[in-house]
């Protein structure tokens, strides 16, 4: 699913992405990178996507970063939970990747594609 998404996005011009394999390598990518926007799986090995939202959402240099999560978990209490601690979106595998396009235009208040300057995933 990573990379389905990440070739998606790579489509457009100016767009850096950077792919953790889990929760932990995400956490640790977080000081060497700027990034505009964050899309996670609440199933991640090592951290999971609910904690990662967590420390997010909880610190001061990150916290405004908008998540957007997607996830198997279609609970509505994970949906729930999720948006608790701070996503701003949750898709339901599966989703339309125009869906998630979208998503992307409106948090990074673009309107169209190509996007100048870049943003980091």
């Amino acid at each position: 699913m990573r990379s389905l998404v990440i070739s998606a996005i790579k489509e457009l011009q100016g767009v850096e992405t950077v792919e953790a394999e889990n929760g932990a390598e995400a956490l640790k990518a977080l000081p060497h990178h700027t990034f505009d926007l964050m899309i996670i799986d609440i199933n991640m090995p090592a951290i999971n996507g609910l904690e990662f939202i967590h420390f997010v959402k909880h610190h001061e240099f990150y916290k405004k970063i908008p998540i957007i999560i997607i996830s198997t978990d279609r609970g509505e209490e994970d949906v729930e939970r999720a948006l608790v601690l701070g996503a701003n979106r949750y898709f339901k595998k599966p989703f339309e990747i125009g869906d998630l396009k979208e998503t992307i235009f409106e948090f990074l208040k673009v309107s169209k594609w190509p996007i100048e300057p870049y943003f980091n995933l």
